[in-house]
């Protein structure tokens, strides 16, 4: 629906505010929850954001197979950064 859209929009906003410490302390944990949020609510960018938190292992524990699933699904969405980071992963796999 609309609203569940406009929800995930505020909540990857909410996430970028404490990843980077707009308004609000910076907060890596609490960027990560919004994020989660957002993405679990269909939001692409949230899901590419969420993706890379995951991957690094910010906020919370590293997580690769999960920071993939997510790159995966931003990707379905056209996400070019998600399919870049994608792309680069296979290349990586191969080269080793």
């Amino acid at each position: 629906s609309a609203a569940t859209q406009e929800n995930a929009v505020a909540q990857n906003n909410l996430g970028v505010m404490y990843e980077r410490g707009i308004e609000v302390k910076k907060d890596l944990t609490m960027a990560r929850s919004w994020y989660e949020k957002s993405a679990k609510n269909a939001y692409r960018f949230a899901q590419f954001n969420y993706a890379n938190l995951l991957f690094d292992g910010i906020g919370g524990e590293k997580n690769t197979q999960q920071a993939i699933m997510w790159y995966k699904k931003a990707a379905a969405q056209n996400v070019e950064q998600a399919i870049a980071k994608l792309a680069s992963l296979n290349e990586e796999i191969k080269t080793k």
